[in-house]
């Protein structure tokens, strides 16, 4: 309270608490009263798409250049002739357009793609780039990389975590490329310790659940963060991946956590999902919710094209 006050210049009310009852009320204040939850909000999963960040943008547009260290350190340097790459939650789109002008054989699918200078969804374009995933995926067979840049950022519960990299593991060849990216949750304890205060645009204090999510009400909805922990991040590797990966400090030498304020994973594909788990996670995320109660209704179409793909030798 104090601190919005503090940050929208209004009038703080205060309330002076008599000297004999000091230590009582401390002692209540200073009690842990339970975990923050976000399970009783509205689950408003397309507002996630206002957590894009513009990249690669001209400097006309915006002061400066956002760049994917994801992109720049981990994928990019990754690439070879003739990779097939999908990026799953790719955005606005930008490095997908950057790297298809290259040359690369790059697709993308966002689900919650905005229609330029928009803040409406272009559902028409995104049910096109289903229906091409899933002639791709009949055609060709699952990719060679499968990139997962800052979805994890903006999930909003473990259940769509699962569902998301069980997608990625699923689209990715059995010894390709799988590679996701996240938000430290080491670095958001250290900024909050530090900091205590949030000041203009930045967000520096943050109310995390015990799975490291978030909720922020903006524009009259709630918009989902999570932060990772080491710990957190390797278990998903294991799980996903399988047991050689490599977690990517964007600080430095990765020590005991994550020191950066984002972390990148990169591993060879060597686990298969049981089938009904990739059934369920793809019509999970094919079957997204959309404004007004509406849903893509895709589910059924990216079942029956992995089911169908076609197995192709990993492109070295």
């Amino acid at each position: 309270y104090a601190l919005a006050c503090h940050n929208l210049r209004k009038p703080l009310r205060v309330a002076v608490v008599p000297q004999d009852k000091g230590v009582s009320v401390l002692r209540y204040l200073g009690h842990q009263y339970g975990e923050f939850s976000y399970s009783h909000l509205p689950e408003q999963m397309w507002a996630q798409t206002f957590a894009q960040m513009k990249r690669l943008r001209s400097k006309s547009e915006d002061k400066r250049q956002i760049h994917s260290r994801c992109y720049e350190s981990v994928v990019i340097p990754r690439l070879k002739p003739g990779m097939r790459v999908l990026d799953f939650g790719a955005g606005q789109m930008d490095y997908v357009k950057k790297l298809k002008a290259e040359g690369h054989r790059i697709m993308g699918l966002e689900f919650y793609l905005r229609k330029p200078g928009s803040d409406d969804l272009n559902i028409s374009l995104v049910q096109r780039h289903i229906t091409q995933l899933c002639k791709e995926l009949r055609d060709n067979g699952p990719f060679d990389m499968v990139v997962c840049d800052s979805v994890l950022n903006s999930v909003t519960s473990v259940e769509a975590e699962n569902a998301v990299l069980t997608t990625v593991n699923a689209f990715c060849k059995l010894g390709g490329t799988m590679v996701f990216s996240g938000r430290s949750r080491s670095f958001s304890d250290r900024l909050t310790k530090k900091r205590r205060t949030s000041t203009g645009k930045t967000r520096d204090v943050w109310f995390l659940d015990k799975d490291g999510i978030t909720a922020m009400y903006q524009r009259g909805i709630w918009l989902y963060q999570k932060f990772h922990s080491l710990e957190q991040v390797k278990e998903l590797c294991r799980r996903f991946i399988g047991p050689k990966f490599e977690i990517i400090d964007h600080d430095g030498p990765l020590k005991d956590e994550i020191r950066a304020s984002s972390f990148a994973v990169v591993g060879k594909k060597s686990i298969e999902l049981p089938r009904e788990t990739v059934e369920s996670a793809l019509k999970f995320e094919f079957n997204l919710p959309l404004p007004e109660g509406r849903r893509f209704g895709r589910n059924q179409d990216i079942c029956n094209a992995i089911q169908s793909a076609k197995t192709a030798p990993v492109t070295v």
